[in-house]
């Protein structure tokens, strides 16, 4: 397993440029929840050291904030939104890490997903990409405010599925 301060660092790498300004904690917490969800339903391994709370803005962990107030892995900046409001985004500083070849994958595919959910016509892309996540089968099935046990939800979710 890949742990999470190696795959926060390749996922945000993996935005294009001109997107990095959009990478907020509310948005890398759907990112990685999904690549977790994606590696646990696919592969039967995730990303290690993370445990998720179904949150009201959805699955969130407090070990990927803390990952990214590794100053020197991770750039803190504010942004202001089109409505005014002020925003804490996140870049990388340094080199990619070290990854598993299927946790690329991951990523590409969980990218992939946001991406399409921004193309013409397709509305607000975070709000798509957040019911998208919202409607896992982990996330369903855990209770706002309780925490996802991932692992035994993907297991679950396979043998319901015939995986």
């Amino acid at each position: 397993m890949d742990s999470v301060v190696d795959v926060l660092h390749a996922t945000i790498a993996s935005f294009p440029q001109e997107r990095r300004g959009e990478v907020t904690l509310t948005k890398v917490n759907l990112l990685l929840y999904l690549i977790d969800w994606h590696l646990r339903i696919n592969k039967k391994t995730g990303v290690s050291g993370v445990n998720w709370v179904n949150g009201s803005y959805g699955p969130h962990s407090a070990e990927v904030k803390s990952a990214l107030e590794r100053r020197a892995l991770f750039e803190k900046r504010e942004r202001e939104t089109n409505s005014g409001r002020s925003v804490v985004c996140y870049d990388v500083i340094g080199a990619a890490q070290d990854i598993s070849w299927d946790t690329k994958n991951s990523i590409k595919h969980v990218l992939k997903l946001d991406d399409e959910r921004r193309s013409p016509g397709a509305g607000d892309s975070d709000a798509e990409f957040k019911r998208l996540v919202l409607s896992t089968y982990g996330v369903m099935h855990t209770e706002k405010g309780d925490t996802i046990d991932i692992q035994s939800q993907a297991v679950e979710y396979r043998q319901v599925r015939g995986l």
